[in-house]
């Protein structure tokens, strides 16, 4: 999450742009995660019903390329070799958080940013986040129905993460407003698409990867299936000698 504020560095777009050109997410699900985690370039899960769709412009692009965008974008926002960006990067403790951490932190430094980790417990980090206190901040989400409204009002006008990152445009407010009056399924698709990818675009957040959930159960279990939000009514659930 960034904060957008404007008395922070991330106001400037170009700035947010660049920072997520340079993250190289198949590094973090291979590398450091390895638990089957898709890279993310999204930020509704591919997983979530509803059709919503979109992806960052620079998806496909090689690395060199949006290595030569970033350089190019932080210098016109008027940091470089001479001038590096400072920033606080927060996070909650955890082996896997902290290694993600550092690893965004040492692809940053390509860009010449100097990145102060801030570790906390969980009720400290997200009370900080919360109100605000910081520049970037891990911040994972669930949502509690399987629909991409779930996320997207997140980052609307009075949802959490608007209130945590600042973030606030009235076009994608009135993207997930109208998404929430249309009957017609394909035409709800379109407009929650449209939302998805007005934040992309803005580069308001930098998404990482999906979530993997990883469960062993026993071939005497019955009526297990996985799930997009990981529920597993045990109605559904027998075990057979």
């Amino acid at each position: 999450m960034f904060n957008v504020r404007e008395d922070q560095p991330l106001a400037d777009k170009r700035i947010r742009e660049a920072l997520n050109l340079v993250v190289r997410r198949n590094v973090i699900t291979r590398q450091i995660l390895g638990m089957g985690q898709d890279a993310s370039y999204w930020y509704v899960p591919r997983t979530a019903a509803g059709g919503a769709r979109g992806e960052t412009a620079f998806a496909d692009w090689p690395m060199d390329k949006r290595m030569a965008r970033a350089r190019q974008l932080m210098k016109e926002a008027g940091y470089g070799p001479g001038r590096p960006l400072d920033l606080t990067l927060r996070y909650n403790t955890l082996e896997d958080h902290k290694k993600i951490a550092v690893a965004v932190a040492a692809m940053w430094r390509e860009l010449g940013v100097n990145v102060e980790l801030i570790n906390s417990e969980a009720a400290v980090h997200y009370s900080s986040v919360n109100q605000g206190q910081f520049q970037v901040a891990r911040y994972g989400m669930m949502a509690t129905i399987n629909d991409p409204y779930d996320f997207l009002n997140a980052y609307a006008t009075g949802g959490s993460a608007h209130k945590s990152s600042g973030y606030q445009s009235d076009r994608y407010d009135a993207l997930v407003e109208q998404s929430t009056r249309e009957l017609d399924d394909a035409k709800r698709a379109d407009l929650m698409t449209q939302a998805q990818q007005h934040l992309l675009d803005d580069y308001a957040l930098l998404p990482l990867y999906d979530y993997v959930s990883v469960h062993l159960v026993s071939p005497r279990i019955k009526g297990w299936q996985i799930t997009p939000t990981d529920v597993h009514p045990l109605r559904y659930i027998t075990i057979e000698d």
